[in-house]
């Protein structure tokens, strides 16, 4: 299914709930601006089960309390919207404290340029705009990534080094440019920066696919480096949806690895129909305090194209070679869509909006959180289904699964003149996921959501920006908070890539410059359109305290059935309990000798599984047994070869 029919099903929401995207309210073209943008290279397939499945929009506000406060103006841009939906564009620095964020030049005549902007205040001031690139050298360039180096933890600005990224539109200069590859770049302290065209990945990559625009970084400050994946741009002969990795060193100025590891082949995921579209979602990285690197990609599987499951591939030599990619176990999936009232039968399109989440942190070796929306699916497809924001983990040798939140499931339509021409079209942030680590210990969740708001005398549904947070010592997410409260179109908003508490946090966000009086509906319509000029705008919230862990059913642990059963060389074993306890699964033969035991360790509240490789073991019947404390529940495994 082509992007087509993903609009198709927004405007369908649009249609059943007209207060939550404006897309269909006239617009006046006299007083726009007629403007061809380019859009990066970003096609995909979409799962066609839910477009049979309308959502629900809360009726009442999810918090009575607006958390964010004042709000300040930083810039005005146009188009503002490429340089703060992809890539890396606001990051936090440990040693010197300091934040930095990386951004377009604001007239016609600098917009190809980029700048960057530093605070050494906690973000309440900014430095004046420092241009680094001149859209001179190679083109205009777009979405752009810095990264910060400061290996020595360093008070002093002038001891740290810089890594830029940014896709580039060519031919230069021309109005009809599209996206040609990428330009990186190094700088250190004051010094002038190094930048340089390097359009494609070098090694593994027969057939050239370029560099796009939707990047996640990982930094390591021990050796000075930065890693990017990415989904790269189609060739004329290869489908779009391969990955790509890249790794930048500012201690020499140079790649440390570019190229198309063969663990991330596209005959591993389900194949598309055509060649400029694909099913997979972007990878997202992370790195623990030993330096290997986590590579997290949320597919379709060629092995079961009806199941989208998230995998981790695992580098620990700077991403030069990577593991196979391991799936959580589907049982962990099917599990919870059951216990929450969906059907196991009706999860083969769980991900419905799994393609835009910056959701990925790890914490520790072996342990790392993705964070993305699911829909619980039941038969009747005329029934609105629950969409929740859930919390993929690993943690102890084995994944699980938490809900963080209910979620309306609508998505932000934003609009774009074109030739003349009002184009509809989701947010290319989607719903906005991040997942970022705070210095003092926690995860903080941001996403945007759809709540009732009366505006101009009428209940409508606008966006607001909610926050859901939880200490990494405890399993338990705290109640999500509404940080922005208001009667406004909220879209495209970004948090730094870690913040050091989690008080006074900066939040950017873009508002559209209107010459509406903001109590008219048409002030409101302006906001969703992006190719206009806009403002860049800051506030900082400070989000309320998580609740103490209370028990739930201290005798909630559950033994599922091993899948497949019987098996052959490998088999899961699904289990879930409802509290944090150890645990611990051993395996049995029928004379009661212990074979091996598959895990053991803490488990968080939430659904479990554990893959066990059966190819040394013998032939026969075996149980399996999960004891947490004096419980122990046991089922039995056939093995046949």
């Amino acid at each position: 299914m082509n992007r087509s029919l993903r609009n198709v099903f927004a405007v369908a929401i649009a249609g059943v709930m007209p207060l939550t995207m404006l897309a269909q309210t006239k617009v006046d073209l006299s007083t726009k601006a007629t403007k061809a943008a380019p859009a990066p290279v970003k096609k995909r397939d979409y799962e066609p089960l839910v477009s049979t499945h309308p959502v629900v929009v809360p009726t009442t506000s999810k918090s009575a309390k607006t958390l964010a406060g004042e709000v300040k103006v930083l810039e005005k841009l146009r188009n503002a919207f490429s340089y703060y939906t992809d890539g890396s564009p606001f990051v936090y620095d440990e040693g010197t404290k300091a934040y930095f964020r990386v951004q377009r030049g604001p007239s016609e005549d600098t917009k190809g340029n980029l700048f960057m902007m530093t605070s050494t205040d906690g973000g309440t001031t900014w430095s004046a705009p420092d241009k680094y690139y001149d859209a001179t050298l190679e083109g205009q360039a777009r979405y752009p990534s810095v990264l910060i180096h400061n290996k020595n933890k360093s008070t002093n600005l002038a001891d740290i080094s810089y890594v830029f990224y940014a896709t580039v539109l060519k031919p230069k200069g021309d109005a009809n440019a599209t996206f040609d590859g990428a330009i990186m770049g190094f700088k250190k302290g004051n010094e002038s920066p190094d930048i340089f065209a390097y359009p494609s990945p070098e090694n593994d990559n027969p057939d050239q696919q370029k560099w796009n625009t939707s990047t996640s970084w990982a930094t390591d400050q021990s050796k000075s480096a930065s890693y990017m994946v990415q989904t790269l741009g189609s060739s004329t002969t290869t489908q779009y949806g391969q990955y790509g990795v890249l790794g930048l060193s500012s201690a020499t100025n140079d790649i440390l690895v570019s190229k198309l590891p063969s663990q991330w082949g596209l005959s591993k995921f389900r194949p598309s129909t055509e060649l400029n579209s694909s099913y997979n979602t972007s990878p997202l990285v992370g790195i623990d305090e030993e330096g290997t690197l986590y590579t997290i990609i949320n597919n379709l599987f060629a092995d079961n194209p009806e199941l989208r499951l998230p995998s981790i591939s695992k580098s620990t030599d700077g991403g030069v070679t990577w593991t196979e990619l391991e799936k959580m176990p589907e049982a962990i999936l099917t599990d919870y869509v059951v216990a929450n009232g969906g059907e196991a039968t009706s999860t083969a399109y769980p991900g419905t909006i799994a393609y835009d989440s910056k959701g990925f942190a790890v914490y520790g070796k072996d342990k790392y959180s993705f964070v993305t929306k699911i829909v619980i699916q039941d038969a009747d497809a005329n029934t609105p289904n629950p969409v929740h924001i859930v919390e993929y983990y690993h943690e102890n040798g084995s994944w699980g699964i938490r809900k963080i939140a209910e979620h309306s499931g609508s998505t932000p339509l934003i609009l774009q003149d074109s030739s003349g021409t009002v184009v509809s079209g989701e947010s290319a942030m989607d719903n906005e996921i991040q997942l970022v680590r705070t210095g003092d210990g926690n995860l903080l969740i941001k996403y945007t959501d759809f709540v009732t708001h009366n505006f101009a005398g009428e209940d409508r549904a606008m966006t607001d920006i909610f926050y859901v947070y939880r200490p990494i010592s405890s399993s338990v997410w705290g109640t999500p908070g509404n940080i922005t409260n208001d009667a406004f179109f909220d879209k495209i908003s970004w948090l730094p890539n870690s913040v050091p508490t989690i008080k006074d946090i900066p939040l950017i966000q873009m508002r559209t410059v209107s010459t509406n009086d903001p109590t008219t509906l048409e002030y409101l319509q302006d906001q969703q359109h992006i190719d206009t000029e806009q403002e860049i705008i800051q506030r900082f919230f400070t989000p309320a305290p998580v609740g103490v862990e209370e028990e739930v059913n201290p005798a909630g642990l559950a033994l599922r059935d091993a899948k497949p059963n019987p098996a052959t060389n490998s088999v899961e074993i699904p289990f879930s309990v409802e509290r944090s306890v150890e645990t611990r699964i051993d395996l049995y033969t029928t004379l009661g000798e212990k074979v091996a035991t598959v895990q053991s360790g803490m488990t968080a509240p939430g659904f479990h599984a554990v893959v066990l490789n059966t190819e040394n073991l013998l032939s026969g019947t075996y149980y399996y047994t999960l004891t947490a404390g004096t419980a122990k529940q046991t089922k039995m495994l056939t093995i046949i070869r």
